[in-house]
């Protein structure tokens, strides 16, 4: 949905730049003003959505790459484990990690992330053995 909008901004801001509204105005005899109106509604209805995608995104990332890396301090005690991966689901963040032996007790995991991001976070450990755990929601 965000390329949408980004792909009609760029067309709002090319049409605008090159003037067709503004003599399309003029041939018809109407005033600029209702023109400039429309275009910088337009620019909102587009921009808003569009920024507000952004930062959901960047946050996202934010959360997954601290998420990982508490992770990874999380196993570092167990020799041969490793985190190959952090993805998100909806709102859960699932931690993807191998290891040749038993997990580290997962509440150690939570309290590390607990302050890194925010509370009420569904996290959920997939070991590649097909273990999976339901650690609980951060701060909870």
């Amino acid at each position: 949905m965000s390329n949408l909008f980004a792909l009609v901004f760029a067309g709002m801001v090319v049409f605008a730049s090159l003037g067709y509204a503004a003599e399309a105005d003029q041939a018809a005899g109407r005033p600029d003003r209702r023109a400039s109106a429309a275009m910088a509604l337009l620019f909102a209805v587009v921009f808003v959505p569009l920024a507000a995608n952004t930062a959901a995104t960047l946050l996202l990332n934010a959360w997954t790459g601290r998420t990982k890396d508490v992770a990874r301090e999380w196993l570092a005690s167990e020799p041969g484990a490793s985190v190959t991966s952090v993805d998100s689901n909806s709102r859960t963040l699932h931690v993807h990690v191998r290891t040749p032996g038993e997990l580290p007790p997962v509440k150690s995991l939570m309290d590390r992330l607990d302050g890194q991001i925010p509370e009420g976070i569904p996290i959920v450990v997939d070991a590649t053995r097909g273990q999976r755990i339901d650690a609980g929601k951060v701060g909870g």
